[in-house]
């Protein structure tokens, strides 16, 4: 991660800054499973660019037999509850 000592950094960039080099994918999506925001980490994992991801869905980087073991909880997101669960991605 690139070292950034400047002060005068909003939260807002340095959310930009973390977001962007974190080594983990990050993906982001509404309430439909539809990516709005992805890193460069889940570029390099699933192999498409940023730009073909965000017209993704979030279902269609996994395998229907790994949606049936580990269903997405939408349901959750609803109740403004976190979900987080591991999952492989087809890749």
């Amino acid at each position: 991660m690139k070292k950034h000592d400047d002060p005068g950094l909003s939260n807002n960039e340095l959310y930009k800054i973390i977001f962007e080099n974190a080594v983990d994918a990050i993906v982001i999506g509404n309430y439909k499973g539809d990516l709005i925001k992805v890193n460069s980490a889940a570029s390099k994992l699933t192999g498409f660019s940023k730009n073909e991801m965000l017209l993704l869905n979030i279902e269609s980087l996994f395998e229907h037999k790994e949606l049936q073991n580990k269903p997405l909880r939408y349901d959750k997101l609803d109740k403004n509850t976190s979900v987080i669960t591991e999952r492989i991605i087809n890749c």
